[in-house]
């Protein structure tokens, strides 16, 4: 954002319990977010900011379900469409300092991302669709920090 772009707010929608339901039906119960810990930045009224403020705890994956079901519910029936919310995390997984990757958890204690991430802030090289994001042991963007050659 820069002087000359506006900033854009995103009005609360009315999401009908049917329109949840069905769009929680097409979300994969293996799908999960996990928050690197980093501060995070941009408009304190965009969808993204509105919907990750659910996820409060680094390194610790969110059901994509549960956070669809909170963002689409901020007030009464009036909130976030699982959509837009959707599209947001898509769209911003290198976001700096803080990233929110989409995982998909592929045994219990692993997760692996669901698309390929260019430019993770937490990480030095791009994590590619399926590569692991966290193991039962940890964090791997600090294993692999302490794995890589000195400059």
């Amino acid at each position: 954002m820069n002087a000359i772009t506006p900033v854009r707010t995103v009005p609360l929608a009315l999401i009908s319990d049917q329109e949840l339901l069905e769009n929680l039906a097409r979300t994969p119960l293996d799908q999960f977010l996990i928050w690197n810990g980093r501060p995070r930045g941009g408009r304190p009224t965009s969808v993204l900011t509105q919907a990750l403020a659910f996820v409060d705890a680094a390194w610790s994956p969110m059901p994509l379900r549960v956070l669809l079901q909170r963002t689409a519910r901020l007030s009464g029936l009036h909130g976030l469409s699982p959509d837009a919310v959707k599209k947001g995390i898509w769209s911003h997984q290198a976001a700096t300092p803080a990233s929110y990757f989409l995982v998909r958890e592929r045994s219990r204690g692993e997760y692996v991302a669901v698309t390929d991430i260019p430019r993770p802030s937490s990480w030095f090289e791009p994590i590619r669709a399926g590569d692991l994001v966290l193991s039962a042991k940890g964090r791997l963007d600090q294993d692999l920090q302490r794995a890589r050659p000195q400059a």
